[in-house]
């Protein structure tokens, strides 16, 4: 596991939180079974690109600020987890 997939990872989990969306309705969404969406946000494997530009909708998001996890997730904060910031355009 990369650093990337961890904090993509940690990324899809607070944007996942933030929407009070579980990760059965977001496995729903993508069309891929929940333990394939866990795998996600755990960082075990990483959406392909037409999964990022569905959750980038859904979670209104820009689909390029997935090249920036880092931004949304705190490794350290074990519990709730907030947007930091936005990249620059």
């Amino acid at each position: 596991m990369t650093a990337f997939n961890k904090d993509l990872g940690a990324m899809l989990r607070t944007l996942r939180l933030a929407k009070n969306a579980t990760q059965e309705s977001v496995s729903k969404l993508l069309g891929v079974t929940r333990s394939a969406y866990s795998y996600y946000e755990s960082g075990k494997t990483s959406p392909d690109l037409h999964s990022l530009r569905v959750l980038a909708e859904f979670f209104g998001i820009p689909p390029a600020d997935f090249f920036y996890p880092e931004l949304y997730a705190d490794p350290e904060d074990s519990g709730r987890r907030v947007q930091k910031s936005k990249p620059l355009n």
